[in-house]
């Protein structure tokens, strides 16, 4: 025991030394055991993970439920056979329309880009248009005069009218020269001049539609035509005069600029054979379509679209009626800005001629026509002669004019006939017109169908000013293939979603 005394005191000087090494070796110890536990555990997880991943990887990328994908199937079918019923039944309200005259009925047999016979362009030119568009005005049953008695003595003979609706004779004399060739039409004139008047057609019997209880303008809806166009002549007057928000204050008159009665002629857009098809109709996004030679690729495989504008003299009362009557009409108005100028407004001429301050509202009313989003490039340029310019044309300045824009009253007698009253109103609709083409399920692609969403908004250069708002949709939408669009088949959002036009439509500014 004495010889461990020495080595025991040593200890006792040095134990921390000694517990510091003994704790470091515990340490060691007790760490190498559970980490090779852990290790082992870690090793077992990946193994089983790695597993679960590989069974996963091995499953088929096809749906493992064969019902589930027959249903999805069945679905779509079903989804696409609506569609294409929807389709039908728009194509079937308008097809009625689609009928080439009597002297050239033979255009029905030849296909979209078939020649054309000389003899029947020359035939068509010189037989078929101007009669064409003296019938569509007696659909109209525009005021003119009545048919004189040769047997009635000279007393007996006296200046009376006929008709419900006044039209200035001039502008209507413009709009048939248009269409008048001093030679033999191309095959692109002789079709864009029927298929305008199918449009036309279309417009007046609407209009006659909703006079149909009048006897004369004093007692019709629409009493008057001041303006009425479609495609690149209409979007050229609409760019001119984009309207615009104006409160206005006690004794001062209506923002001038660009009055309406300042107007060059009205038929003064020269348009080149080899243009006639480049911004007549209008794409996904309401603006103009470029055609490529005689083609015009089309967004959408139902329907193609154009814009049409339309001034008319109206009973107050009967606006709701217009716009009702538009969305119904054979070839379906989607109505995309409406502007109305009440009865005193300063500088408004109320017998159809004068001079009116460019685009805002009158008689105390703010307001001017609302364009929805997206539509025509910021300063309502087309790509062309500079600032609003379509190629060719020197830009739409203030020398190119809407058919019956510039118009003044009728003249005589039928022109009082229409002078604005206390209860009438101005009343100007810009929207998109719809052509449905012949029906064809194979166009309608499974893989298309799709919601989606899109604007007719069509904002015609400028701004509209303080408070300028968003312009009116017409109904949900829901969009399907080749027709995606607003509205529905009954009304607003209705039960057909996809097919534009079919519903009431609910206009941004009034």
């Amino acid at each position: 025991m004495e010889q461990l005394k020495p080595y025991l005191k040593l200890l006792q000087k040095h134990h921390f030394w000694v517990v510091s090494a003994l704790a470091v070796i515990t340490a060691v110890v007790v760490w190498t055991t559970a980490t090779a536990s852990i290790e082992e555990e870690t090793a077992r997880n990946r193994s089983l993970v790695d597993g679960k991943f590989q069974a996963v990887k091995s499953i088929e990328p096809t749906p493992p439920n064969d019902k589930f994908k027959a249903a999805v199937l069945t679905r779509a079918d079903e989804l696409k056979q609506k569609v294409f019923q929807a389709w039908q039944a728009l194509y079937n309200r308008q097809v009625g329309l689609f009928r080439w005259p009597e002297v050239v009925r033979g255009m029905e047999t030849l296909g979209e880009n078939q020649d054309i016979p000389t003899s029947w362009r020359e035939n068509y030119n010189n037989l078929v248009v101007e009669s064409e568009w003296q019938r569509l005005f007696e659909v109209l049953d525009v005021v003119r005069p009545k048919p004189i008695d040769p047997d009635a003595s000279e007393e007996q003979r006296t200046d009376e009218y006929q008709g419900t609706v006044v039209w200035d004779e001039n502008a209507r004399k413009a709009l048939v020269d248009r269409y008048r060739s001093a030679s033999t039409p191309s095959d692109v004139k002789m079709r864009v001049t029927q298929e305008d008047l199918w449009i036309f057609e279309s417009l007046f019997r609407m209009i006659r539609n909703l006079n149909a209880q009048a006897t004369d303008p004093s007692d019709a809806v629409i009493k008057r035509i001041d303006a009425l166009d479609i495609g690149r002549y209409a979007m050229a007057e609409a760019m001119r005069d984009p309207g615009k928000i104006d409160v206005r204050a006690t004794g001062q008159g209506m923002a001038q600029g660009g009055g309406m009665g300042s107007m060059g002629s009205q038929n003064s857009m020269n348009v080149s054979e080899s243009d006639l098809l480049s911004f007549r109709y209008l794409d996904a996004q309401g603006k103009p379509l470029e055609a490529s030679g005689n083609k015009v690729n089309h967004p959408f495989a139902a329907f193609r679209q154009m814009f049409v504008r339309m001034k008319v003299l109206v009973n107050q009362d009967s606006i709701p009626d217009v716009l009702a009557a538009c969305a119904n009409n054979d070839l379906p108005i989607e109505v995309k800005q409406v502007r109305i100028w009440f009865y005193g407004a300063p500088n408004l001429s109320t017998s159809g001629g004068g001079s009116m301050g460019g685009g805002s509202m009158g008689g105390g009313v703010p307001g001017g026509g609302m364009a929805g989003p997206g539509g025509m490039p910021g300063s309502g340029a087309m790509p062309g002669a500079g600032p609003g310019g379509m190629p060719g044309s020197g830009g739409m300045g203030s020398n190119v004019g809407g058919i019956g824009s510039a118009a003044g009253p009728a003249g005589g007698r039928s022109g009082a006939l229409a002078d604005m009253k206390p209860d009438d109103a101005i009343l100007e609709i810009r929207g998109i017109i719809y052509l449905y083409n012949p029906p064809d399920i194979t166009k309608l692609d499974p893989q298309s169908i799709v919601v989606q969403e899109r604007s007719f908004g069509l904002a015609f250069g400028g701004s509209l000013g303080a408070g300028g708002g968003a312009g009116g949709a017409a109904g949900a939408g829901a969009g399907m293939p080749g027709m995606a669009g607003p509205g529905g088949m009954a009304g607003p959002g209705g039960t057909m979603p996809g097919m534009p036009g079919a519903g009431m439509p609910m206009p941004g500014g009034s």
